[in-house]
């Protein structure tokens, strides 16, 4: 089932209009359609209150329908739509619309300048629905989740939000399973993995949020972030082991920013894997995780290298996992497991091996695992699977231990954060 089908569905279940817009429509909803009559008013059955970039569509975000003067669904293919702004400065703009034969109306628009909105969608000159929609920036912390297509789903849309969890915008929509998102460091360009896709490696610039695929393509490759200044990309690559080995490895690689050359700078023995890089703030060291001289499976310390592979040296005493560099070029940010040897937030010192502990959930959890550090150093963003729940975003500050869960949700896929510079004004 697609999204489309997920929303009518849903729609179908609780009533085809209880969603209509404020000021455009009846709650108590139709029973039937009717096929040939005029069309009366307009009524929202999808896309209330909406929340996008300025001037970057997305497909099927508002979903309306044609009623005629009894209370119907006008079953009528080819209906024109207009979107009309009533309060606010910008403008909003049909990108597209599309009225299937039961007179639901598919709108790609566009909203064209940031801040709060009303608007009214109108078709065929009908009474309109009115509806808000809200034009904002990208926020620094990117995520995965599947809110958009519902909890235990198997398709995943990247979002950005704010450091406090607030203004969560949609960055891609679709059917895949998008996630391991990383800013570029001037906030234009976000490179992700688009999981079992035939193209699995993407880029999506903030300024038309179109997908496209990045010139390096492997369907095995993940983990990438961008060096300080932009010119490289590491990431991860994993790939079945040798002759004898019956364990996948994974390597760390790295590459140009524009794909090419890409250059393996780990070399994994049987079943050992190398991954999760992440580039020092000057650019000449990388930290990852290792299981190199640690015993099977899956368990992992923090090491060093420079990014051609030289000077690799284990850091750290105990476990850690998604090393993260502070600001100071010093100190790494790294999480746990349970039972490795906790499921906990901690700060290592690369040069004295120093661990000490920042967070630990007040309730049991399967895993902490970070995705970024603000720029300022302050906090940290992790992903947290609580015991008996699906995995939520938390932001913990680092001064303090202090934590505060962004996404609140028991169920359903929150996961696979970063940081990063966050879009900047046009």
């Amino acid at each position: 089932m697609n999204r489309t089908e997920r929303i009518l569905a849903a729609a179908s279940v609780i009533g085809l209009f209880t969603l209509s817009g404020c000021g455009g429509g009846s709650r108590d909803g139709p029973t039937g359609p009717q096929t040939g009559a005029t069309v009366s008013r307009t009524d929202v059955v999808f896309g209330n209150d909406q929340i996008r970039l300025p001037g970057t569509p997305l497909v099927q975000e508002l979903i309306a329908a044609a009623i005629g003067e009894g209370g119907l669904r006008v079953e009528q293919a080819g209906l024109p739509a207009s979107i009309q702004v009533t309060v606010g400065d910008g403008t909003a703009t049909a990108r597209s619309a599309t009225t299937d034969s039961g007179g639901l109306i598919y709108v790609t628009w566009q909203l064209g300048s940031l801040g709060p909105q009303e608007l009214r969608i109108s078709i065929d000159g009908s009474d309109p629905a009115v509806f808000m929609a809200e034009a904002v920036l990208a926020g620094p912390i990117l995520f995965s989740s599947d809110r958009a297509s519902g909890a235990g789903s198997l398709t995943w849309d990247l979002f950005a939000m704010e450091a406090d969890g607030s203004q969560v915008v949609p960055l891609t929509s679709g059917t895949s399973r998008d996630r391991d998102s990383s800013w570029s460091p001037d906030g234009s360009v976000i490179l992700f993995e688009r999981y079992e896709a035939q193209e699995n490696v993407m880029q999506v610039a903030l300024a038309d949020l179109l997908p496209e695929a990045f010139p390096y393509q492997n369907p095995d490759a993940g983990s990438f972030v961008w060096s300080p200044d932009g010119s490289r990309v590491a990431f991860s690559v994993k790939r079945a082991g040798g002759t004898g080995c019956a364990r996948a490895e994974h390597n760390v690689w790295v590459m140009g920013a524009d794909g090419l050359e890409p250059t393996r700078i780990t070399d994994s023995a049987c079943g050992i894997a190398n991954k999760f890089p992440d580039w020092t703030p000057g650019g000449q060291t990388l930290a990852y995780e290792s299981e190199e001289g640690l015993e099977c499976c899956s368990a992992a310390a923090i090491w060093t290298m420079t990014p051609s592979g030289d000077g690799r040296v284990r850091v750290s005493t105990d476990l850690g996992y998604r090393p993260h560099w502070l600001p100071d070029g010093r100190r790494v940010v790294v999480g746990g497991w349970s039972g490795e040897p906790s499921a906990s937030l901690r700060i290592i010192d690369m040069v004295t091996g120093d661990d000490e502990s920042v967070w630990t959930p007040p309730s049991p959890a399967d895993f902490v695992l970070p995705g970024g550090v603000s720029p300022d150093g302050r906090y940290a963003v992790a992903e947290v699977a609580l015991r008996d729940q699906d995995s939520d975003i938390f932001r913990i500050d680092l001064e303090t231990g202090e934590a505060l869960n962004l996404t609140t949700r028991p169920e359903g896929l929150d996961g696979f954060p970063s940081w990063g510079p966050g879009q900047s004004p046009p």
